[in-house]
């Protein structure tokens, strides 16, 4: 607990089995295959590096997840494929069950644990939320010049490429270009 009383994530991660944990069954937020394949790619590449929330309430102490679905559909499809080779991030007991890192909440109510849940699937797509384009190209620009791969990252070829273009240049103001002056000047001395 830190001084203000508060608690700190490090304290309340708890290992979960994976098969031990439920999925969110009235998430409305649903992921494409295309995306969990980008995603147990990532997680395989980087580890397991995004805590789900693991919401419990009264009458329901086992919990469900109700931030971080994605995720456990990811973990639930790389254990089908590699049962004796989890991703970093991730631990195994001693039987191999997958023990999965999640940050467990305790909810007043069902209602509050899926309103969690909502906003934590709002938020990532709010209108306004947008990358800076050029600090994105500069990082993109970095990465590229050190080797990295780009591929599996969520952008295709395109889209990397409309990044890393050059923004148009704005012609220079020609003086022949100047507005004329008005017939009837506004100013007089001294203004």
């Amino acid at each position: 607990m830190n001084p203000n009383g508060t608690d700190t994530l490090a304290e309340h991660v708890q290992l979960v089995r994976l098969a031990d944990m439920a999925a969110w069954e009235r998430n409305p937020h649903k992921h494409p295959e295309s995306q969990l394949s980008t995603l147990a790619s990532l997680v395989r590449r980087f580890g397991f590096t995004s805590l789900p929330v693991l919401a419990t309430y009264p009458g329901c102490e086992t919990g469900f997840v109700s931030s971080g679905n994605g995720r456990l559909a990811v973990l639930r499809l790389l254990k089908s494929q590699y049962p004796q080779n989890p991703p970093p991030g991730i631990g195994v007991a001693a039987d191999g069950e997958w023990l999965i890192p999640c940050r467990p909440m305790a909810f007043p109510s069902k209602a509050e644990a899926e309103a969690q849940g909502l906003s934590d699937n709002w938020v990532a797509s709010m209108p306004g939320v947008e990358d800076d384009s050029e600090i994105l190209a500069d990082i993109l620009r970095d990465l590229e010049a050190d080797g990295v791969d780009f591929s599996g990252l969520g952008k295709d070829a395109d889209d990397l490429a409309a990044i890393l273009a050059d923004p148009p240049v704005e012609p220079a103001a020609d003086d022949d270009d100047a507005p004329e002056p008005p017939a009837e000047p506004v100013s007089r001395l001294g203004e």
